[in-house]
């Protein structure tokens, strides 16, 4: 997810983008600096981010969601940003790609 979604990326389709972040909303993995890591990877910026919080980050840098995640954020500010995260994808009608097994 740390490549996809980037402000680099080209505009083809972003709502199916952007569904397919929403589909991590709920995804609690955890990412960290020992874990084995690529150039792409969040954890360069956020030294540990749950995959919801990272998927949340990256939508809301697409939809413009302020204000942008900080790394210091505790649970409670994540929690407000993925309100705002979800109200605007609500908007916009856009829900979570389903999640194949």
């Amino acid at each position: 997810l740390g490549r996809f979604g980037s402000k680099d990326d080209l505009d083809l389709d972003s709502n199916r983008r952007l569904s397919f972040l929403a589909s991590f909303l709920d995804d609690e993995d955890v990412r960290n600096r020992n874990d084995d890591v690529t150039q792409c990877d969040p954890v360069l910026r956020w030294g540990t981010i749950s995959i919801r919080d990272f998927a949340a980050s990256r939508i809301g840098e697409l939809l413009k969601v302020e204000p942008q995640p900080d790394p210091e954020w505790d649970k409670e500010t994540w929690s407000a940003h993925h309100g705002r995260v979800s109200e605007a994808l609500a908007k916009l009608g856009i829900t979570a790609m389903s999640k194949q097994r």
